[in-house]
């Protein structure tokens, strides 16, 4: 885009991308799991963390989260071009983006949005093993037809974009790690959601880093985890009376 001059759509898109993943991680945040990391990539970003997904229906909804975001950018655009007449070519630049993201997205490949949706409908059905299974297929087909296309363009003409889009689903077929990326962080007491909140740490996690995340979850509890399963639970007056006593990066673990 910037060797051929197009300078804001180049900034579009990555606007587009990033905001898209935003849209997963603030989803994510608001039904208690960490998404911490975003990736920009040449072909686009990744929102990354560590564990396991524990709920089908979370999944659908983060994985909602982001092509949603496009949609509103896009209707937002598409204001901004009929009111404000005078900078409508980059609103319909901006608007493009959007529709291409969502595109891109929706389509049931994983990882992409489409194929973690279609992965965690099909797990209330079948297997997680099974499931998985049904989704390769559909995205190798798919990865396929995109392939033929992009063989198909020489003919005619070159859409490079096909191949590029038809590697980045090669890539996210074949990459074992790319799974399920999201980290349980918090949970709500049953019966008193307003008064009671556990937050999961890991036992190798400083107490600074411990504070931090009872701070912007605002929890009571804290969940210490060894090797993912619970060993012993603190309270939030407790870590703040030894993140006083003890330097900031002693290992909850080793308190």
């Amino acid at each position: 885009m910037l060797v051929y001059g197009k300078f804001f759509a180049f900034v579009s898109s990555i606007l587009c991308v990033v905001l898209h993943e935003m849209g997963h991680s603030f989803v994510g945040r608001k039904l208690g799991y960490k998404l911490n990391i975003i990736t920009l990539m040449p072909y686009g970003a990744m929102l990354s963390g560590q564990n396991k997904m524990f709920s089908f229906d979370d999944e659908i909804k983060i994985a909602v989260a982001g092509p949603l975001v496009n949609v509103f950018l896009f209707a937002i655009s598409l204001i901004i071009y009929f009111l404000f007449p005078i900078i409508n070519v980059f609103a319909k630049v901006f608007a493009m983006c959007n529709i291409y993201t969502f595109c891109f997205n929706i389509l049931p490949v994983y990882p992409m949005d489409g194929g973690r949706i279609l992965l965690a409908m099909l797990s209330k059905k079948f297997s997680r093993k099974k499931s998985q299974k049904i989704v390769k297929v559909v995205g190798y087909c798919i990865t396929t037809i995109f392939f033929v296309l992009f063989f198909v363009s020489f003919f005619y003409k070159l859409n490079y974009m096909l191949g590029i889009n038809a590697m980045f689903m090669l890539i996210g077929l074949v990459d074992e790690n790319r799974g399920n990326y999201y980290e349980t962080l918090v949970t709500f007491d049953k019966f008193q959601p307003s008064k009671q909140k556990t937050i999961q740490i890991d036992g190798k996690t400083p107490i600074f880093l411990v504070y931090k995340n009872i701070v912007e979850n605002n929890a009571n509890k804290i969940v210490i985890t060894n090797r993912n399963k619970p060993a012993k639970t603190i309270s939030k007056n407790y870590v703040l009376k030894r993140i006083i006593e003890l330097p900031i990066d002693t290992k909850i673990e080793n308190i």
